[in-house]
């Protein structure tokens, strides 16, 4: 990017552009897989109820139903759900999430727009970025699933301006640190 000139994306978000950018967050902070083992432990345990309480000879009802409802929260925990409904919530009650935004790069932060409302953030208040070859995250929280700047790919004019766009952002805001440090691990066994 030369100077501070400003840089601009505009495009219509989807439902499937957040669930996306959520997953590949959770994918990026750990949170994911840290659920996906609680649902294991918590299938594990509906299992081992459901193997003694059948041994023990309690009642069928019990012997069922208990195990039952842990399989089933577990698989829910498992499948990491949750957040996607709550996403999904979320975008029920604020259909503006998918209106058509703008967001202008400059060499201090970015501003998005969305209809009537802008809000600006500085590059100093993102904790960490996550990209794909297709997709720029700008997170608040490196424990938060809420992502604060999605940016795709298809929203930028040319392949310059996504160029451009990522640059500044590697340049202005830090990997996320469990990124960076997979990265290392690749890097030093090769």
């Amino acid at each position: 990017m030369s100077g501070g000139r400003e840089l601009t994306l505009a495009w219509t978000p989807t439902q499937q552009e957040y669930v996306r950018a959520l997953k590949l967050w959770r994918d990026a902070s750990g949170q994911r897989q840290r659920s996906r083992n609680r649902g294991l432990t918590v299938v594990a345990a509906g299992l081992v109820l459901f193997v003694f309480v059948a041994a023990s000879g309690g009642t069928r009802a019990v012997a069922v139903a208990a195990p039952l409802v842990l399989v089933v929260v577990g698989f829910v925990w498992f499948r990491d759900l949750v957040p996607y409904w709550g996403l999904r919530r979320a975008i029920r009650k604020a259909p503006a999430l998918l209106a058509p935004v703008t967001v202008t790069v400059d060499k201090d932060g970015i501003t998005s727009v969305t209809g009537s409302v802008t809000q600006r953030f500085d590059w100093n208040r993102f904790a960490a970025f996550v990209e794909i070859p297709d997709l720029l995250l700008l997170g608040l929280s490196l424990d938060s699933p809420a992502v604060s700047g999605i940016l795709p790919r298809s929203a930028a004019s040319s392949t310059g301006v996504w160029d451009a766009v990522t640059s500044r952002a590697r340049r202005s805001v830090p990997l996320h640190p469990r990124l960076a440090q997979l990265e290392a691990t690749k890097t030093q066994s090769a």
